[in-house]
C-alpha cells in the first residue's frame, strides 16, 4: 500500500480531535516509510534529496527524548 493511501486509511479510521498530532520523525521512520519509499522511488529522487532526508532523519535520532 502506498504511504499516502495508508495515512489516509488510518486518519479515517480515527477521530483526529483524540488522537496525538504527527510529527516529522513519525511520518519519516514509522513503519519504515522513508526506507520503502525511497527505495521504491530512487530513480526519481535526487541524490541531494536522499542525503539532507538522511541527515535529517540522523539528527532526530540523536536529539530524541
Amino acid at each position: 500500500m502506498h504511504i499516502y493511501q495508508h495515512m489516509q486509511e488510518l486518519l479515517s479510521q480515527q477521530d483526529i480531535k483524540t488522537v496525538r498530532p504527527l510529527s516529522v520523525r513519525m511520518i519519516f521512520e514509522d513503519n519504515h516509510n522513508w526506507d520503502a519509499f525511497s527505495l521504491a522511488n530512487k530513480e526519481i529522487l535526487r541524490d541531494v534529496e536522499i542525503k539532507e532526508v538522511n541527515k535529517m532523519i540522523s539528527c532526530y535520532r540523536f536529539s530524541a527524548p
